[in-house]
């Protein structure tokens, strides 16, 4: 199986996340998601 080391920046929360996936793209989209909840429930 092949791996992607990833870096996000959160322009949002000023916070930089640094991981690795086998489907990044399935791992951007949980970023944003959880990000989008965690925010969510802030408010």
């Amino acid at each position: 199986m092949i791996y992607t080391v990833y870096i996000l920046y959160s322009l949002t929360h000023d916070t930089i996340y640094t991981g690795y996936s086998s489907n990044l793209l399935k791992r951007f989209l949980s970023h944003n998601k959880l990000g989008k909840d965690w925010f969510d429930s802030r408010t």
